[in-house]
């Protein structure tokens, strides 16, 4: 699953969920806290395999 499949699953999850707006932008918060750490992961991988295939291919 990418990166954006994941937000956008969390946002319709918590739009589902949240009726009044300041509900909806307090449980957007969680689901944008929640996804983070993957989200810097998976950047972070992202940037490793480009210098690795740089450095491979210079």
């Amino acid at each position: 699953m990418s990166f954006e499949d994941l937000v956008g699953r969390r946002v319709a999850d918590a739009q589902a969920a949240a009726s009044s707006h300041d509900d909806r932008e307090a449980a957007l918060r969680r689901q944008y806290d929640a996804a983070k750490p993957q989200a810097q992961a998976a950047f972070k991988d992202t940037v490793r395999s480009a210098r690795d295939y740089l450095a491979k291919h210079s």
